[in-house]
């Protein structure tokens, strides 16, 4: 889902993005996946 970007909803972002990293960073480093694929993925997270 993608959210819109303003001065509003901004920092709520980079939160919501930042606990999805740890979601899915912690299986990949097993299995080496990409990490431009990890972060295309937080980003539409």
């Amino acid at each position: 889902m993608l959210k819109r970007l303003d001065d509003n909803n901004f920092q709520g972002f980079i939160e919501d993005s930042f606990y999805s990293a740890i979601g899915f960073y912690c299986p990949s480093t097993q299995n080496q996946d990409n990490p431009k694929k990890l972060i295309f993925i937080i980003f539409l997270h």
